[in-house]
């Protein structure tokens, strides 16, 4: 067995400053992609369908990921892939992420304000000192499905099957079965004698109404926009305008899991009202943190009724090969996957 290299306090300096660098260049392409949403029409609605896939991770996880490859479908780490048996091939470049890292410290000198690092702790300052725990973050790696050896013949395991314009009506109808029997809400058609009025939620009443004149593929685009308002919009003190991005956000998720093309009015819609929600938070000093506030809103409400919307759709028996570490429903898993969404924390 080789014995562990002693890197020299100059290498150590080298190799901070290195990661330090990147950490930095990192940071800065997730604040460039968040200004690019609100001067790119197609930006957000893409990454949303794109997160369709990837709304276990952190919003700056996924949109890493998404400016690295936004081909990408199903990631994992190397040695994920290397448990699963289809190891990463041979030359493939990995996906840069933030990773959560606890570190402990002892609290040492006047009033404790010095903080001394385990590592770098005596074992006598361990006994005597009081110890907290700070959560840092590290860049680590993933790849993508395709930079595997994993068969492509059986893709549909991870990715989940495409779905044919036909089957729109019966989603829409397992849609309206959905909201009337897990959240309440009844959905009605109704002739709303105007042909630009799509739809509504009308939350005192606990309804959706849903233009009768619309084909099935629009009925079921704008069913899962309002049912997004009433799953996230209940009693909330929010602003319309970020009522309707966030609704839109979610809205594009479902249609994405469920096969359905993003509509131009879709896109056209969540563009314009992100753009005045902007306007609305200029007093915000890093744009950046609002909008990551917002996306990580919308992917935690996602988790919560994606499950659900499966069952009724039988997406989940067609998914049921679909395993990603990072998608876990148990208690303890999700307090794991919320620890992981603390980036928001960064230093």
């Amino acid at each position: 067995m080789a014995s562990k290299r002693n890197y020299t306090e100059k290498e150590k300096k080298e190799f901070k400053a290195l990661q330090e660098e990147k950490m930095k260049n990192i940071k800065g392409e997730i604040q460039q992609m968040a200004k690019k949403f609100s001067a790119d029409e197609n930006a957000l609605a893409e990454f949303m369908a794109f997160s369709s896939s990837f709304y276990e991770y952190s919003p700056r996880n996924a949109m890493l990921i998404h400016r690295q490859n936004r081909g990408a479908r199903f990631c994992d780490s190397y040695m994920g892939w290397k448990k699963r048996g289809y190891p990463v091939k041979k030359g493939e470049r990995g996906l840069n992420i933030f990773v959560p890292v606890t570190v402990t410290y002892y609290k040492d000198g006047p009033n404790n304000q010095s903080l001394i690092p385990a590592w770098k702790a005596s074992e006598e300052q361990k006994k005597k000192l009081e110890s907290i725990q700070k959560l840092h973050f590290k860049i680590g790696t993933v790849f993508d499905v395709a930079q595997t050896t994993f068969p492509k013949e059986k893709y549909p395991e991870l990715i989940g099957p495409g779905t044919d314009s036909s089957l729109h009506k019966k989603y829409y109808n397992s849609l309206v079965k959905y909201s009337e029997e897990k959240l309440g809400v009844t959905v009605k058609e109704t002739d709303f004698k105007a042909v630009l009025h799509r739809g509504c939620f009308v939350e005192n009443k606990k309804e959706i109404h849903i233009n009768e004149i619309l084909k099935d593929t629009e009925k079921l685009s704008v069913l899962s926009h309002e049912l997004s308002h009433a799953v996230l919009h209940t009693k909330s003190k929010k602003s319309e305008v970020k009522k309707e991005v966030e609704a839109d956000s979610l809205s594009i998720m479902i249609q994405s899991r469920l096969g359905l093309k993003i509509s131009d009015t879709r896109k056209a819609h969540l563009f314009e009202n992100f753009q005045k929600y902007v306007g609305e938070e200029k007093g915000e000093k890093d744009q950046d943190k609002y909008i990551i506030d917002l996306i990580d809103d919308v992917f935690h409400q996602y988790q919560e009724i994606i499950p659900g919307i499966e069952e009724y759709t039988d997406q989940k028996a067609q998914n049921q090969e679909r395993k990603e570490p990072s998608r876990q429903t148990g208690k303890k898993e999700k307090k794991k996957e919320k620890k992981k969404n603390l980036e928001v924390e960064m230093e």
